[in-house]
């Protein structure tokens, strides 16, 4: 058992946090501390980081709509049944696992971004591949990460070509730990998905950590805990 000591002024000190055994298949998350009204994390910025729908892209996936973003204006695209969380789960297999915690080690002391391509099955988000982005943002590389809506437009469409679609993303937390910061959750907005969080620390990956982002709405949106689990 470890702890977490480090604080950022835009990450949370996650408290106590399970080490991963490493002939352990299922990661197993700690009890984590009171998430916070996003109602109270104020306006969205005109500069969008994280990963924004691109403007225009239409929801035709049959797994999870999403949020259209049109200028500073989202057009929202109701899921068929909103999630409370808590029974949600991210299955991946161990080379897409380690490739994804590689991909962090490698851009160290930056915030490395990508994308989760799959199939949903019920609450289950099956990974079949990763894609790696490129971090665009200009300024604070360090603790922030933000992909061209252009790109993800790209890859959406040739993940569609092979059968799969977008399931989740994943970013680094450089010399931070693997919880979901509130620019994390301000910056989210695609409903439904899987957000997948890697602490790197001096270089070396540590826990690794998937979060669901819930709700109906951008207003009632928020982060839960869902589990991981390694497959061989």
């Amino acid at each position: 058992m470890t702890v977490e000591k480090s604080f950022h002024s835009c990450r949370w000190a996650a408290g106590p946090c399970d080490t991963q055994d490493d002939t352990s298949k299922r990661v197993n998350n700690a009890a984590l501390p009171p998430r916070r009204n996003p109602s109270a994390i104020g306006a969205t910025p005109p500069h969008f980081s994280g990963v924004a729908p691109p403007a225009g892209l239409k929801a035709r996936s049959t797994l999870r709509p999403f949020l259209a973003l049109k200028g500073n204006v989202f057009a929202e695209t109701r899921r068929p049944h909103d999630r409370k969380g808590g029974e949600d789960m991210l299955k991946l297999r161990q080379l897409e696992y380690d490739e994804i915690r590689r991909h962090g080690e490698e851009t160290y002391p930056y915030e490395c971004c990508g994308v989760l391509l799959g199939r949903v099955d019920g609450d289950m988000r099956i990974v079949d591949a990763t894609v790696r982005c490129r971090n665009t943002r200009t300024d604070s590389l360090r603790d922030r990460y933000e992909i061209d809506p252009v790109e993800v437009v790209r890859i959406q469409r040739d993940a569609r070509a092979r059968g799969l679609d977008i399931v989740g993303f994943y970013h680094s937390h450089p010399d931070h730990p693997a919880y979901w910061s509130l620019t994390d959750l301000d910056q989210a907005y695609w409903l439904g998905w899987s957000y997948l969080i890697t602490s790197v620390e001096k270089g070396k990956a540590q826990l690794t950590r998937s979060f669901s982002l819930t709700g109906s709405s951008v207003e009632d949106k928020a982060f839960a805990d869902e589990e991981l689990v390694i497959e061989p």
